[in-house]
């Protein structure tokens, strides 16, 4: 996998969008405020940091370490919450395409009803 495959596959998830708030070096893809995954290079490697839940987190990076690690970007108490793949690492194409999903649906089902108005998303929750 690389850097074309992420973007090419999160910018077709409905509602998502790029943001590049930190400059050139990294790229966030959104929905509505919230970014589902963040993609840049870390120590001369593509990367990229998703959410999760502690559990699905702790799961992850038991099972593909060192490729998965907690998330690099978040500070301590948010580590948990987010975790960071390295697309050069043993985790199949597949499991990273998991991840983001799973990334993207954790967003999706913690907005609000004032952002779901704002950014016109269906199925207001």
């Amino acid at each position: 996998m690389n850097l074309q495959d992420v973007l090419d596959y999160c910018l077709d998830k409905r509602y998502a969008y790029t943001d590049q708030p930190f400059g050139f070096g990294s790229m966030l893809f959104k929905v509505a405020s919230h970014y589902f995954c963040i993609l840049y290079e870390l120590k001369g490697r593509e990367a990229i940091s998703v959410k999760c839940t502690p559990q699905e987190g702790e799961m992850l990076r038991a099972k593909y370490a060192p490729w998965v690690v907690r998330g690099y970007h978040c500070p301590p108490a948010q580590q948990p919450y987010n975790n960071t793949v390295y697309l050069d690492g043993d985790v199949q194409d597949e499991e990273i395409y998991r991840m983001i999903d799973r990334s993207y649906e954790l967003v999706l089902s913690k907005l609000t009803r004032k952002e779901r108005i704002k950014y016109n998303i269906d199925g207001e929750r």
